[in-house]
């Protein structure tokens, strides 16, 4: 187990889609609070200004004017652990999908499966090593894309004017771990697809398509009938959004949730069936892999 994830680490360190990946989500994050900031700080001042159109206002400036403001605080370091957190996890779970996919089709796409297997790697060694290394780049992809939101977030909020008090170390990791818990998911279920199509397009295309889609269709489900929300709840959006709502912290506004709105997995039910869903895809990709013929690798 060790010399393969060796191998596969040092693959990590010398391709350049990872550094690229680290790079774009260390960006992201200061053009995201950068964007946010300039685009309604644009729009206060037209309103105080008394030239903003009526579309803007849609005919109450105070009101459109507190509701600005109190979006644009959600720069401040103490909202980091809900809004720049979020944001990482959000932009992250579709580039790991991406990255996944071209990590584990790198034996296909290149055709070295059959090599690697001659040399004395197990199957199971094999992909237990590509698993192991993509956990290890995922916690290094959050860290960075954090950091990159706290950077982003104390440098707007002095740029603004606002307070860049209160922010929370202790409420920022909970955050980062609960958000490296629900990339897993997805990246055991573009390997296994990877796995199975032999092909890293595939996988980053039905990945992406099963992880827009499937939050479209349980929301579909939930406004057609109540009553599918139970259906909705044994999904993977559904309880990746439980978890994620568990950073939230008491006293942070983050909005009223409407009140017909079915309630949302308890947070043991969401990391117990995000567990299984992990441990599924893993497993069909293990059996898919072991039954392979690796001539046709």
């Amino acid at each position: 187990m060790l010399r393969p994830l060796r191998s596969e680490i040092y693959r990590l360190r010398h391709r350049w889609m990872p550094w690229i990946v680290l790079g774009i989500i260390l960006a992201l994050g200061l053009l995201m609070y950068e964007l946010i900031y300039t685009t309604i700080n644009t729009q206060i001042e037209l309103i105080k200004s008394g030239n903003a159109p009526a579309s803007l206002t849609q005919g109450d400036a105070a009101a459109t004017l507190k509701t600005l403001e109190d979006t644009v605080a959600m720069v401040r370091p103490g909202n980091i652990p809900d809004f720049g957190v979020s944001l990482v996890a959000g932009l992250g779970s579709v580039m790991l999908i991406v990255f996944t996919a071209s990590h584990v089709g790198t034996e296909f796409t290149w055709g070295t499966l059959r090599t690697l297997l001659a040399s004395g790697v197990g199957r199971a060694e094999l992909l237990a090593a590509k698993l192991a290394s993509i956990l290890l780049f995922a916690i290094v992809f959050a860290i960075v894309g954090i950091a990159g939101v706290i950077a982003a977030s104390f440098l707007v909020s002095t740029q603004a004017g606002l307070d860049t008090g209160g922010f929370d170390g202790g409420a920022v990791l909970t955050a980062s771990w609960r958000t490296i818990y629900a990339f897993l998911p997805y990246t055991a279920l573009t390997a296994a697809i990877v796995v199975w199509a032999r092909s890293t397009g595939a996988g980053v295309a039905a990945g992406l398509v099963i992880y827009f889609a499937e939050s479209l269709i349980a929301q579909l489900l939930i406004q057609f009938n109540r009553d599918f929300a139970t259906i909705a709840n044994l999904g993977i959006a559904r309880n990746v959004q439980s978890i994620s709502q568990a950073t939230v912290r008491v006293g942070v506004n983050t909005g009223p949730a409407p009140s017909d709105a079915p309630a949302l997995p308890d947070q043991t039910q969401a990391a117990i069936v995000l567990a299984v869903w992990t441990v599924l895809f893993i497993a069909l990709a293990y059996w898919r892999l072991r039954t392979r013929d690796v001539t046709l690798a």
